[in-house]
Order: C-alpha cells, then structure tokens, then sequence
C-alpha cells in the first residue's frame, strides 16, 4: 500500500494491482475475501471476465470501451465503481455516464496514459483498510 493524499482526504492509499486485468483485479481486491487471501485470484479473474463478456455479448479482452465494461461490472455486482485520477478528480469515460444507484462502492485510480487501475482504500482508527463503501460513506458523498 502507497500512502497518498486524495483531495481533503489524507488517510487514503493506493493498493497496487497487477497490470494485466488491473480494474477486474482491484474491484475483486476491494470486495471479495477469497481474492484477499490469495485464493485461486486467476480462477476468480477469468470468472467475472467470463460472465462480464456474457452481459455485455462480446469479449472484454477485444474492447478498450472501459466505460460500458464498468458499467457491466456495476450491475452484475450490484456496486457503484467510481474512477478518480491520482489527484482525487472524476474520472469520466468518453460517450457513457457511470452508473450511480447508491449501493455500496469502490474506487478505483486510475492511470489515464495507460487505463491501468489501482484500488483506493481508507485507513480506518482502528489501522484496518477500508475498500468497500457504503453510499452514505463521506468519502462517497464528496464524489457525488
């Protein structure tokens, strides 16, 4: 984990992922323990690809329109992803609006020269790391 400071927020860091399948591997790292603990991480990765391809009726690997693969991702999940660049801005996809139902949510940073995403996490007061937030979370309001 990389301590960063996001806009107001200054117990924020970037949880590195690997470059290939970075935004499947950071939603799984902020929302799934078996993925946390290490457990079949290629084994979960090719699933949510595979039933993300399904949703969305093409391969996920031959698009870069990361818009609607967010998008896919939300609503198979039943989350809300939202994308910041490193200094705490929205991140907005060309030509899609993120879709937003107040459910509970990640964030991803992202790298805009390469559509390489990390994970966001809070440090709590208790020095666990929150990744996964509830839509009423301050964090999540302020992005709103």
């Amino acid at each position: 984990m990389i301590p960063m400071k996001v806009g107001q927020w200054d117990k924020t860091v970037l949880i590195p992922t690997p470059t290939e399948n970075s935004c499947f591997h950071a939603i799984s790292n902020a929302m799934y323990e078996p993925y946390r603990r290490g457990k079949d991480r290629d084994k979960i990765i090719r699933d949510l690809k595979s039933e993300v391809s399904s949703a969305l009726s093409f391969d996920v690997l031959e698009t870069v329109d990361n818009g609607h693969v967010m998008n896919a991702i939300s609503e198979l999940l039943s989350i809300d992803i939202f994308v910041i660049t490193a200094k705490g801005i929205p991140f907005k996809f060309p030509n899609i609006q993120p879709l937003r139902k107040k459910r509970n949510s990640v964030v991803l940073i992202i790298d805009q020269a390469t559509y390489h995403y990390n994970l966001l996490g809070m440090i709590k007061s208790d020095g666990a790391v929150d990744t996964f937030f509830k839509p009423t979370h301050p964090f999540i309001v302020s992005l709103t």
